[in-house]
């Protein structure tokens, strides 16, 4: 990163809380003049944020040549981060638990494969007028035929949990 960029970062906290209404292109604006004007004293620690920065990803790059891996200023591995480099909560590899389906999603795929099985072969069908067959359908279904429904909702709640 640049020592720019390290400011702008800074800076940006600061022009939020004195001028909330800012947008994107005011902060950029802001950010600019104020960089402009400062002196090369100044700037002298954002120039040292940049070449300890450098120093860091010179280290995480050598280790990952050798490695293929590195390890963080935090102490965590980069199999272990995802990709804005926060820690994972599980390892990578890890299959999660499918999420629950709803009973209106049990209906909808019924509804869905017997609607594909009745068109022609070869035939597309209109996606959005079928869904709203479908729709229609579940709104108007009674309930001792949504209740086999619920049963395979509450079966895959089980499941999931």
């Amino acid at each position: 990163m640049s020592a720019f960029f390290f400011f702008a970062n800074e800076n940006r906290k600061k022009l939020k809380v004195s001028n909330p209404e800012f947008g994107i292109k005011e902060v950029a604006k802001s950010n600019s003049v104020a960089w402009k004007a400062l002196s090369a004293e100044d700037r002298k620690p954002y120039n040292e944020m940049v070449s300890k920065d450098r120093k860091r990803y010179e280290k995480e790059l050598k280790q990952l040549e050798e490695l293929g891996y590195f390890t963080n200023q935090d102490g965590v591995k980069s199999t272990d981060l995802d990709l804005k480099g926060n820690k994972r909560d599980f390892p990578e590899g890890t299959v999660m638990p499918k999420k629950v389906r709803s009973s209106y999603l049990y209906f909808f795929s019924d509804c869905q494969k017997e609607a594909k099985s009745k068109l022609p072969e070869g035939e597309k069908t209109n996606v959005s007028a079928v869904t709203k067959g479908i729709s229609s359908r579940w709104k108007n279904i009674s309930e001792s035929d949504k209740k086999k429904y619920e049963d395979m909702h509450l079966k895959d709640k089980e499941r999931h949990e």
